[in-house]
């Protein structure tokens, strides 16, 4: 069987990403206003759906790395890491460590991510944690964002509002238009450019 090659992976979220980028910015035809009306929905859908597919992202890149023998995309091969023959291996290590369910650290964390990568001793560690932990990130504001979508309340709502404070925004910016603000970087919103940030980190992180 061949190696898996962690481009893959990476490609998989960039293209994810994309998608997601493309649902958020839709504009409907004329005669489509019932689905116009309710497209807010499916753009604080979009910002979920971000963090879970980078939340994959890292776990499938800390886990595959341990105990598939992949290929990076600079056409090096990952030997397995210590004490680890199989993908169980792998998730019965991290068990021993997170006792609770499920079991797992939060991978959308960079911290929590690179100390799972740790605890498994990945010999890529140097290129993971490049890719991961790398500064600035959008990590810290796409995940207050996406708490209060998913957890409204006011100790939530104080995340969005730092959020907007951060990106030189109103406090009381909402969710959706501090994604479609103007980013620093011209001609793109903070949406598309925090889209394009964990693009990038994906792929120094197969490196």
């Amino acid at each position: 069987m061949p190696n898996v090659r962690l481009q893959k992976i990476a490609v998989d979220f960039w293209g994810e990403s994309e998608l997601v980028l493309s649902r958020f910015r839709h504009i409907f035809a004329k005669g489509h206003e019932t689905c116009s009306a309710s497209h807010g929905w499916t753009q604080e859908m979009s910002v979920v759906r971000l963090q879970d597919s980078w939340s994959r992202f890292c776990r499938e890149l800390v886990i595959i790395s341990a105990s598939e023998r992949p290929v990076t995309a600079a056409g090096t091969l990952v030997p397995l890491a210590p004490g680890i023959s199989r993908r169980s291996d792998a998730l019965n290590a991290l068990h021993v460590v997170y006792t609770r369910p499920p079991y797992e650290p939060k991978w959308f964390d960079a911290q929590a991510c690179l100390r799972a990568a740790s605890i498994l001793r990945l010999n890529n560690y140097a290129s993971v944690s490049g890719g991961i932990g790398v500064t600035p990130s959008p990590l810290d504001d796409l995940r207050a964002l996406r708490n209060f979508l998913a957890h409204r309340s006011q100790m939530t709502a104080t995340g969005v509002r730092d959020t907007a404070i951060r990106n030189s925004l109103p406090p009381k910016s909402g969710v959706i238009a501090i994604l479609q603000s103007d980013s620093t970087n011209p001609g793109m919103t903070i949406l598309q450019l925090w889209v394009k940030q964990l693009q990038t980190m994906a792929l120094i992180a197969v490196r």
